[in-house]
């Protein structure tokens, strides 16, 4: 976050704190199967690709 620049900052901001009610129809998009979805997925790529989660892995 960061090293983001201001405007991304600023977008990245709005949508975390942007509470809102999401339709069901809005969320199903998210998700994979039963119990993963893709933010989890996402999360856990981006976790595989830091230099230390490589490095503690091997």
């Amino acid at each position: 976050m960061a090293l983001a620049e201001e405007e991304h900052r600023r977008d990245f901001y709005a949508v975390l704190t942007g509470f809102r009610r999401y339709t069901p129809t809005e969320l199903s998009v998210l998700w994979l199967e039963k119990d993963r979805y893709w933010p989890e997925l996402w999360l856990e790529q981006w976790e595989g690709s830091l230099p230390a989660a490589r490095a503690a892995a091997a």
